[in-house]
């Protein structure tokens, strides 16, 4: 809040609502760890606390906190009131100096929310990154009995020139149908080496998309979205306009009911009644079909949307990929990889990309 000068009717200071810059860099660094490092609110919790980044009243933050930054409409320039009465959310018009985090850009994320959790049966989702040392944990699974694979360590020691014991680390993907299951018998191998397989995958993707940027993505699908999006905005003109006419039907209606108690109507009151009850019915069916309309509407433009950013980041998103942290490439892989079966002496991989972050799937290509 800024005293900018104003004063109300009663002379009183009137304070502006302006982004503090201070914390600007703070908001914009938690969108993107959520969006492109696909981290959870606890990780950017600890992320930010173990860089000493505190919150505005000087203290660490905590999932909470971060869960409720990272929902808030007010960082893509919305004013915004929850109404416990009513239980509706009322938002103001967009104000464009206020915009911390692009609306495209805030959606986005709140995809990320849904992907990552399911809130109805309230476990995790299993197509998010993990926090394992290896790149694709939760994306593997065993070509041989179906399994997903899990990633297990090997603890190696030995001495050196010098007498000194060195510990050593292998991790793998381990087969949990090869060892636990009862029901499948599994004939491929019981653990693969993660660092063989995580390095395969990456050539793959990276031949993948260099191929996929070649070729482009064919502009027929993106005029598909564009009829799809003006028939759905036509077919909400028409229910619009059917409201419209329904509403002026009921006026005429309730205006003719005082008429009939009096005895100077063509109709008797309970007709009228009647019909009545049926008009407004009638406006309340349309209304709900307006609002799914508008839902429909809403994710064939992000649909769309999607199409185009993944159309123009295909040329860059190996040299991304290469310079990118160990957590960045892990959030790539998971956008554009569905999963990955491995057997004895190959493997495959089912590719998407962009689906969950864009709600479309472009291709689902297996090599």
């Amino acid at each position: 809040l800024v005293n900018n000068g104003r004063l109300n009717h009663k002379g009183r200071k009137i304070f502006d609502i302006e982004i503090n810059e201070e914390e600007f860099q703070t908001v914009v660094l938690i969108y993107e760890l959520s969006i492109d490092y696909n981290m959870g609110s606890r990780r950017i919790a600890n992320y930010l606390n173990e860089k000493g980044i505190l919150s505005r009243h000087g203290k660490q933050f905590n999932y909470s906190t971060i869960n409720y930054l990272l929902n808030n409409v007010t960082y893509k320039g919305y004013f915004h009131m929850y109404s416990k009465l009513y239980d509706e959310q009322y938002n103001s018009e967009q104000i464009e100096k206020l915009i911390i985090i692009p609306e495209d850009r805030w959606d986005l994320n709140q995809i990320r929310l849904n992907n990552r959790t399911h809130k109805h049966n309230n476990t995790r989702n299993q197509n998010a990154p993990t926090k394992s040392r290896v790149l694709l944990s939760g994306l593997v699974y065993c070509g041989h009995c179906g399994t997903k694979m899990g990633v297990w360590a090997n603890h190696k020691h030995y001495a050196n020139a010098k007498g000194e014991m060195i510990k050593t680390i292998y991790d793998t993907y381990k087969c949990r149908g090869k060892i636990y299951s009862k029901e499948k018998k599994c004939d491929g191998q019981t653990t693969y080496s993660a660092k063989k397989i995580d390095t395969e995958v990456e050539e793959q993707v990276k031949l993948f998309i260099l191929e996929l940027s070649k070729n482009k993505l064919s502009k027929t699908y993106q005029k598909q979205l564009d009829n799809s999006i003006k028939s759905i905005q036509t077919e909400i003109d028409k229910k619009i306009k059917q409201i419209e006419d329904s509403e002026k039907q009921v006026e005429v209606l309730k205006n003719e009911v005082p008429k009939a108690l009096l005895g100077e109507s063509k109709f008797n009151a309970d007709l009228l009644q009647e019909l009545l009850k049926e008009r407004e019915e009638e406006v309340k069916v349309i209304k709900q079909e307006i609002i799914s309309l508008n839902d429909k509407l809403e994710n064939e433009k992000q649909v769309r949307s999607g199409y185009v950013k993944v159309n123009k980041s295909l040329d860059s998103w190996n040299e991304v990929y290469d310079n990118a942290s160990f957590e960045k490439k892990k959030a790539l892989l998971y956008e554009v990889i569905e999963r990955v079966n491995i057997y004895k002496d190959t493997s495959d991989i089912t590719f998407k990309i962009n689906s969950n972050s864009y709600k479309t799937i472009l291709g689902s290509v297996s090599v």
